[in-house]
């Protein structure tokens, strides 16, 4: 049987305001945040959901609405749905 779960949730972000948006999210849920090597267009919102990754994405282009990603089931993939 395929079972998915929910494990990340992605606020995006303008770019030039990324940072403010961070720091708006980490004081409002007062959490830290964290920024992985490599992935700097993510910042991580650290323990803000309990068995779920909470992070800000810095986007060029205009912040999507209503995007899911679930994992696939033993591929390491990830599949995404998007309205808006």
């Amino acid at each position: 049987m395929h079972r998915s779960r929910l494990s990340t949730i992605l606020i995006d972000s303008p770019t030039d305001a990324a940072g403010q948006s961070a720091a708006f999210w980490s004081a409002a849920l007062g959490v830290k945040t964290r920024v992985e090597p490599g992935e700097e267009q993510y910042t991580g919102l650290v323990d803000a959901l309990p068995n779920m990754s909470l992070a800000m994405q810095s986007v060029d282009d205009a912040p999507r609405r209503g995007r899911c990603c679930l994992p696939s089931s033993g591929t390491g993939l990830y599949r995404c749905w998007s309205r808006g």
